[in-house]
């Protein structure tokens, strides 16, 4: 709710925009993911930007997967906790960017960062001895950050598509 002079702005949805909103969130994130992995190979890789046939198709598989989690991510963790800051009227962008890049942000650190076995840098190890080492802990904040700039833009993109203003 937003107050702009003596008006008071509520934003509204129904049930058939909210599942049409958490389907376009799906195909939103689905496009975001091909994109951030190039942009992510060319900030951290060696910089050559050479794009192949099986680049491309591994572009659309990349797009076609994350389409299925964003929906399942959305569905079955956005949406129950959605639904509550709904109710309290927390339903601006705001609330619905910060909410999306904090959700993603946790998703990304526990998944990509703590649970995940992740040998990539070489010799170097995430745990020692059962304790996060400063590699995991900085491999697990990266992964977190990834996934909360694509969850902020998601979290607009379903907003935008499942609310609309009231004045009252």
């Amino acid at each position: 709710m937003t107050l702009i002079g003596s008006e008071r702005i509520v934003y509204r949805t129904d049930p058939a925009s909210s599942i049409a909103a958490l389907a376009f969130g799906a195909l939103v994130g689905g496009a975001l993911s091909p994109l951030c992995v190039l942009a992510w190979s060319i900030i951290f890789g060696h910089g050559d930007i050479t794009v192949s046939v099986n680049d491309i198709i591994l572009g659309f598989y990349i797009f076609t997967v994350s389409s299925f989690v964003w929906l399942f991510g959305l569905t079955f963790l956005a949406a129950p906790i959605w639904i509550v800051l709904h109710w309290r009227n927390w339903r601006d962008a705001r609330a619905a960017i910060l909410f999306g890049a904090g959700l993603c942000f946790a998703v990304g650190f526990a998944l990509f960062g703590l649970l995940a076995d992740n040998h990539a840098r070489g010799s170097d190890a995430m745990f020692v001895g059962g304790r996060l080492t400063i590699l995991g802990w900085q491999s697990a904040a990266e992964a977190g950050l990834f996934l909360a700039v694509q969850g902020a833009i998601v979290g607009f993109a379903v907003w935008r598509w499942a609310y609309r203003k009231q004045v009252s």
